[in-house]
């Protein structure tokens, strides 16, 4: 996985598409910078977590800088990488910079009961 988007199973989200993607099921939204050093860090732990979690959770990307309305206006984002997991279109839990594998995996899981 990496912010290119090559990574099948991650969605790049925008404006238009960001709530339908996160209004069902559970979803880990990161909120990124293309020039964020910090963020290619949170990359090498999300994609462990993707292949640990894949089929039970979607996962989905959000350039802050490009979507400054949805990020730093809709869910005041203020720092990068900030990661959001949704349950059915509602915030479960965010945690702003990094964030490592195993509790990303536990309150994924809570998030998944």
């Amino acid at each position: 996985m990496n912010r290119s988007g090559n990574s099948e199973g991650m969605v790049e989200l925008n404006a238009s598409n960001f709530d339908k993607v996160i209004s069902k099921d559970v979803v880990l939204v990161d909120f990124y910078g293309s020039d964020c050093v910090s963020c290619k860090g949170q990359d090498m732990i999300l994609e462990s977590v993707f292949e640990e979690m894949a089929g039970k959770v979607r996962f989905a990307k959000v350039e802050a800088k490009k979507y400054l309305t949805l990020a730093g206006g809709r869910y005041n984002i203020r720092s990068l990488p900030t990661t959001i997991i949704f349950k059915d279109g509602i915030e479960v839990i965010r945690f702003p910079g990094l964030i490592g594998e195993e509790p990303l995996i536990a309150e994924l899981n809570k998030a998944l009961k």
